[in-house]
């Protein structure tokens, strides 16, 4: 996908964080399907071969930036919750921690509705684990540890509240977004009404 990052020189792999991030914005306004090539070239003021350079398609470029959004978001968040302390106080950070996340990224969030569009595009591809399935994958471990702990008493299997909070994060974003109330304050409050769930169906000590 694209050119590797090992081969690049420093100046090269700025370069390639900075088309990266000017994509994302472009992704996040046009979505996939209308966002062109010309767009991401006009967004970062660099000229096309330098684009092409580390980008061969539309298609290398998106899947980049789902990969490099993903990874970011992931470490992100876990660096925020290790200073949370145990299990049962790292769930009750998720929600605040993903809020000012997305804040103060707003284009890093629609990084899983890109990632559903690439898919139905190539839905061929098992080796890739989806940006929504990593998430559900880090909740679960998190949810298990405080189970094994006795720090979290889980009213239902790990992977099944796992999904629930996930899906009900990414679609309260969504919903947000479609009746034209995603402000950071709307955000927070119908995000404070989320955790109230998942407090009642963890039951964290």
């Amino acid at each position: 996908m694209g050119r590797p990052v090992d081969q690049l020189t420093p100046k090269g792999a700025a370069t390639r964080r900075d088309i990266l991030r000017a994509a994302a914005r472009v992704f996040d306004a046009k979505g996939y399907s209308l966002a062109r090539m010309d767009d991401v070239v006009l967004e970062t003021g660099l000229t096309k071969g330098a684009v092409y350079f580390h980008f061969k398609s539309k298609a290398d470029l998106a899947r980049a930036v789902v990969d490099d959004q993903k990874q970011g978001m992931l470490a992100h968040v876990r660096t925020q919750l290790k200073g949370l302390g145990g299990p049962a106080a790292q769930m009750r950070g998720l929600i605040p921690v993903l809020v000012d996340l997305v804040i103060a990224e707003p284009a890093g969030w629609s990084v899983v509705r890109l990632d559903r569009e690439l898919s139905t595009e190539s839905p061929q591809d098992p080796a890739r684990a989806s940006v929504l399935a990593e998430w559900v994958g880090m909740v679960e471990d998190l949810l298990l540890a405080g189970a094994r702990t006795g720090d979290l008493h889980l009213s239902a299997d790990a992977h099944a509240l796992a999904t629930v909070f996930v899906g009900a994060f990414d679609g309260l974003k969504g919903v947000l977004e479609a009746t034209g109330r995603a402000d950071p304050e709307e955000l927070r409050r119908a995000a404070g009404v989320l955790a109230e769930v998942v407090e009642s169906a963890i039951r964290a000590h």
